[in-house]
């Protein structure tokens, strides 16, 4: 069974009541913090190969390969946006959470199906993420995604690891 902490908890139930559009957003930040975004799209075929090769290899090396070639990139990356806390904290516990199962996961076929499987969704929703704020800068909000993230990484978690989320309260919506 996984607990949810306090500080998860604050973080799955922030909200913004400020709505910032992605121009608005965008034009407040470096450049460097908003290159380094733009270079995620380097990583989004990659991150698609390395799944694969991690299913048709299954190997402690491809799995750290995505998670320390990809998944850690992505957290940098957006660990840099203040905005963005959430999700990056969210990718950070996923991250390790691959990483502390590695074994388990891929001793089990159903297991490591799986998450590959969430994962390239996530990978897909983080693709359209990163296009409709910082690309095409279309977003009319930009936190539209933020507790959906962090519930989709947990939900991943729960699915992969078997193992039940608890909180203090039944407040928290998973999607």
């Amino acid at each position: 069974m996984r607990i949810i902490d306090t500080n998860e908890q604050l973080l799955l139930r922030q909200s913004f009541v400020q709505k910032i559009t992605a121009p608005e957003y965008i034009s407040s930040l470096d450049q460097n913090v908003l290159k380094g975004i733009h270079n995620l799209q380097y990583y989004e075929e990659e991150w698609s190969q390395i799944l694969h090769k991690v299913h048709n290899e299954p190997s402690l090396e491809n799995l750290y390969r995505f998670t320390n070639g990809i998944m850690e990139v992505y957290v940098k990356a957006i660990d840099n946006l203040a905005e963005f806390k959430t999700l990056s904290y969210a990718l950070s516990s996923l991250n390790t959470f691959i990483k502390e199962n590695a074994n388990e996961i891929l001793a089990d076929h159903r297991k490591l199906n799986t998450l590959i499987m969430l994962v390239k969704h996530l990978w897909s929703d983080l693709t359209s993420w990163r296009e409709h704020i910082f690309s095409l800068q279309d977003a009319t909000d930009i936190h539209y995604l933020d507790s959906s993230f962090f519930s989709s990484c947990m939900q991943i978690e729960q699915i992969v690891g078997n193992k039940m989320i608890m909180t203090d309260d039944d407040e928290i919506d998973f999607f």
